[in-house]
């Protein structure tokens, strides 16, 4: 039986582990060059009785990629957003909404159906009362589910979680499809 295809976007600025997100997904310890415009990570699952592919792409913040980025947007199946909890560059949350700026100029009318966001992945349980409060606020203002969280320490925690992220926007992008 021929394996259908899921594509995934992680999108999110630098610091906010989308690779280490990829690796987790694809259960695998390859660590590819940076400063790419795109990586892939690919996992086969059964959904519904049903193969798929689902690829990971982890898509470059920096500016030199921009269109290509945008056009990454047409073939995407579900978005999922990562953040920095630490917020190392203290800009983490301008720099998430720089992809929904452009997400929303891809999409002005609303995301299609098969298009869905998902959760997102921090890379921390532990993180100031500031930052939390920020990002509910944040996501509150922008209408995102709560975010599921990973220790990038703990591989089988961080794993888990990876996880469960894309199981739930694989069972929402399902969902929206009927």
């Amino acid at each position: 039986m021929k394996a259908h295809e899921l594509k995934i976007l992680l999108v999110g600025s630098r610091y906010t582990g989308k690779g280490q997100i990829g690796r987790a997904w694809a259960r695998t310890e390859a660590d590819l060059p940076t400063l790419q415009p795109i990586i892939l990570y690919e996992r086969m699952v059964d959904i519904k009785g049903s193969p798929y592919r689902v690829v990971a792409w982890v898509i470059s913040f920096d500016d030199e990629f921009v269109g290509l980025r945008k056009a990454f947007y047409d073939h995407a199946d579900g978005i999922i957003l990562t953040y920095d909890a630490n917020d190392v560059t203290k800009r983490t949350f301008e720099d998430l909404q720089v992809y929904i700026e452009e997400i929303k100029e891809k999409y002005p009318k609303g995301l299609p159906p098969a298009v869905t966001f998902g959760t997102r992945i921090s890379d921390t349980i532990n993180y100031s009362e500031t930052l939390k409060t920020r990002f509910a606020d944040w996501a509150k203002e922008n209408q995102y589910e709560p975010v599921i969280q990973g220790l990038f320490t703990d591989k089988y925690q961080f794993e888990n979680a990876v996880n469960e992220v894309f199981m739930a926007l694989l069972d929402k992008i399902f969902h929206n499809i009927r």
